[in-house]
């Protein structure tokens, strides 16, 4: 694996604040053409678009969370998350499989992964076999983006990845052919429909997400607090409301395909009787699999794989 340096790729970037600019290297920084254009920090071949002044006060409150859990200490914790349960690790391969699918179906040997985390979503798809040439890897937080190289590592990528911190809301990808892949990020946002339609805005060719998923179901649930969490940031996360996504689709000339499947807790699961025993985890799970094909045929479920390709002009 070649982890690039920012003048290697910073031409395939522009200032995600202001649009299609160009970026040039000065010093230890990313400068900015535009007229009120700033100077972005590089700090180990790592580029910040996504600083602490840049950020509304939910995004630094995530930032200063994972600061505190990715310090050194924790850094060993976050490349030993392929050692998660097998019921867990169960529903995430069912997703990698599907992502990796529809990215095969995308043009060309490169894609960006935002709101990658520490990278290990990344590495299960190329662990299930996707081998681009160039990952662009970006995190809100330069404490996670930091690990990915050492994650990648571990599962065997041998291709480029170049490294930089954004903000979903503001996407720095010049190019609109890469595809852009976010995994369970989204509802990290205050408003994870707002941000779609901006990615949609800005026109990329492949745009393929993963997210929690509203029914009537799930809103029943919420309701009693079952199915409702709140986020470290202290953001009360949304789910995605297939409705609404596809009047976006059909505003910004997307064609729209969804798959959808049921997840259920590893801790609401270990409170049935007899859950401890393989062979009762192992009936479960297939047939909640089986529930999930059957209920995707009207795409009814708490979770969705989705992607969207922009029509041609």
């Amino acid at each position: 694996m070649k982890t690039l340096i920012p003048k290697e790729y910073v031409g395939d970037l522009y200032d995600p604040y202001f649009g299609n600019t160009n970026l040039r290297i000065q010093e230890d920084s990313v400068v900015s053409d535009a007229e009120k254009g700033k100077h972005f920090p590089i700090s180990q071949e790592i580029i910040e678009f996504s600083g602490f002044d840049e950020v509304d006060e939910h995004k630094k409150r995530e930032i200063t969370y994972t600061f505190e859990y990715k310090k050194d200490d924790k850094i060993k914790e976050q490349l030993l998350k392929h050692t998660w349960s097998d019921y867990y690790n169960y529903f995430q391969t069912r997703k990698f499989i599907k992502i990796l699918e529809l990215l095969r179906r995308c043009d060309g040997d490169v894609f960006s992964v935002l709101g990658c985390g520490s990278g290990y979503d990344i590495g299960q798809l190329i662990h299930l076999g996707a081998k681009p040439r160039r990952i662009y890897a970006s995190d809100l937080s330069i404490h996670s983006v930091r690990i990915v190289p050492h994650q990648l590592r571990q599962f065997g990528y041998a291709g480029e990845l170049a490294l930089f911190t954004s903000d979903l809301d503001f996407v720095p990808i010049r190019s609109k052919a890469v595809p852009i892949i976010v995994f369970e990020a989204l509802h990290h946002t205050p408003d994870m429909h707002h941000t779609i339609e901006k990615l949609l805005r800005y026109g990329y060719g492949n745009v393929i997400f993963v997210e929690p998923t509203n029914n009537f179901v799930i809103r029943w649930l919420a309701k009693r607090g079952l199915a409702q969490r709140i986020e470290y940031s202290g953001l009360k996360p949304g789910r995605l409301e297939l409705d609404r996504l596809r009047e976006m689709a059909a505003k910004h000339g997307y064609d729209l395909s969804i798959r959808t499947m049921w997840e259920f807790p590893e801790d609401y699961f270990r409170r049935l009787p007899g859950s401890r025993y393989p062979v009762v985890e192992w009936t479960f799970l297939r047939l909640l699999s089986l529930w999930s094909a059957i209920s995707n045929l009207a795409k009814f479920g708490n979770m969705s794989i989705v992607r969207l390709v922009k029509r041609p002009v």
